[in-house]
């Protein structure tokens, strides 16, 4: 796929949609046997970034005190939300997610 395909067809989409976008009609079955594997790849890659992420907290800490507004906003399952927020030092909580 080119980058443009991917930007139409699959990113800021939910498992259900990208995956019917690109292999039409599933079953629900199918949908959740794929999309469970996609996130298990997509942490399994993740995992290994991790170090890239060093001095996120101390950097989202500093536009904080400058007053800078931050959301997180994601089509992602709220597992991968948690394990990113964990792995990357930051596990944010709060009543909004």
């Amino acid at each position: 796929m080119t980058d443009e395909e991917l930007r139409r067809r699959i990113y800021g989409r939910t498992n259900k949609q990208w995956l019917t976008a690109l292999f039409g009609e599933l079953t629900p079955q199918q949908l959740t046997a794929y999309g469970d594997e996609k996130e298990e790849l997509f942490r399994q890659i993740l995992k290994r970034i991790y170090g890239q992420f060093r001095g996120l907290p101390e950097f989202l800490a500093r536009l904080e005190s400058e007053g800078i507004a931050m959301a997180i906003g994601t089509s992602a399952p709220r597992a991968n939300v948690d394990f990113t927020l964990s792995g990357t030092g930051l596990g944010i909580t709060s009543p909004l997610f």
